[in-house]
């Protein structure tokens, strides 16, 4: 245990540890200038607030909106919506939420729009109303609501573009039952701060994977700062295990890496929006969600998924540190392959749900058959990054026992 403490505390080398300051750097920056530049929020009164300021507005007019999606809720939330300053303005400014806009009536009259909206419920003026006829009260909102969240579901999987087969009778049953199986009345809340962490993890992670390679490519090289120790590769046992307990080390400090990056990113955006939301539905966070859970709870599973990408993709680079050898060669095709693996993330082609980069993704949001039962791709994901570190683990081994320094 003392030798694999020893060599995760080497993995955090000047190199790694300027790297990954370095990109904490970036992230706060991107945040806090995009954050600053970009949104603005119109509050009830009709005050224009613009910059980091108007993410606490529109966090602080959105408690007037948290409760229980019961049919009191409902008809009240119709007839202020009627009545108030914000919908009067969007009839004006018709691209205001399409353009950096907020208001706090964004999540929820997004959620009751969807049985109309269906497939295009972006951030659009068209998606804020909620004057229709299945919205006479909340047991017709909620079984419109399950119906379409049924339906999306499978014809989506249907659509060419999506890659996939379409769904059997008997998994369309399965899907219906975990719609049933949503608690209602959803509790409503804001969660911004857990979609803006997810949206700027999704935007930054490519750069987080190339802090990885510049920080692991070295590992198993014989010219980096923590060279590979001709004496524990002197008799065979000791090579075995101490090939081994560096892949292990390896993993360990990407793991810690990212579970920094993660934590730092979202007390940027907790700070900006306030941590609030965490006992609310999914739904309140995201309409397209089936499952019965809160938002904390599908944010922290999600969280894993990027997790599981990082170790995917950590175990790629020590397989070529060792195979190389050197550390600036290591780093190219390290480097190389994780650009290559990034831009086979366009299109919709379905062997992105096998890169370790997609893993990042909507993972609670997106269903996948597997042996005939309908799953989150979270499932596929773990499945996925097990075989991706064992293939990568075999070979590092198989590898070490031959480890030669190529001069």
């Amino acid at each position: 245990m003392k030798s694999l403490y020893y060599e995760i505390k080497h993995c955090f080398n000047k190199v790694s540890i300027f790297a990954l300051l370095l990109f904490l750097l970036v992230v706060f920056l991107h945040s806090i200038i995009y954050l600053s530049i970009q949104w603005r929020t119109i509050l009830p009164d009709g005050t224009l607030v613009e910059g980091l300021s108007s993410h606490r507005a529109f966090s602080e007019a959105s408690k007037e909106l948290k409760g229980v999606l019961d049919d009191e809720y409902l008809q009240k939330l119709k007839k202020t919506y009627a009545s108030s300053y914000e919908k009067k303005y969007l009839d004006i400014d018709k691209g205001f939420l399409g353009t950096g806009g907020l208001m706090k009536y964004i999540n929820t009259n997004y959620l009751l729009n969807k049985p109309k909206s269906r497939f295009n419920a972006t951030n659009g003026n068209e998606y804020m109303e909620i004057d229709f006829p299945y919205l006479e009260n909340v047991d017709t909102f909620y079984a419109a609501y399950k119906e379409t969240l049924v339906e999306v579901e499978v014809q989506a999987q249907a659509h060419e573009a999506s890659g996939f087969r379409p769904y059997t009778d008997e998994e369309i049953k399965q899907i219906k039952d975990i719609v049933n199986n949503i608690q209602l009345p959803l509790r409503l809340d804001n969660t911004m701060w857990m979609s803006s962490t997810r949206n700027y993890l999704y935007l930054e992670y490519f750069i987080f994977t190339l802090v990885l390679c510049i920080s692991f490519s070295s590992i198993f090289s014989r010219d980096g700062i923590n060279p590979v120790s001709d004496i524990a590769l002197a008799s065979k046992q000791g090579k075995n295990k101490y090939i081994s307990r560096r892949f292990i080390a390896g993993l360990v400090a990407a793991a810690i890496m990212y579970l920094i990056y993660f934590i730092f990113l979202s007390l940027i955006h907790g700070s900006v929006y306030g941590f609030s939301g965490w006992n609310a539905s999914i739904q309140s966070k995201s309409n397209f969600y089936v499952f019965n859970m809160t938002a904390g709870k599908v944010f922290l599973l999600e969280c894993l998924g990027g997790l599981i990408g990082t170790l995917a993709v950590t175990s790629i680079v020590l397989l070529v540190s060792i195979i190389i050898k050197r550390t600036k060669a290591s780093l190219l095709v390290s480097a190389g392959l994780v650009y290559f693996l990034n831009n086979q993330l366009k299109g919709y082609s379905i062997l992105r749900f096998t890169n370790p980069l997609f893993f990042k993704t909507d993972s609670m949001g997106t269903l996948i058959s597997l042996f005939g039962r309908i799953v989150p791709y979270l499932v596929l994901i773990i499945l996925l990054g097990i075989l991706y570190i064992s293939i990568c683990f075999i070979l590092v081994r198989l590898l070490g026992k031959r480890y030669r320094w190529l001069k």
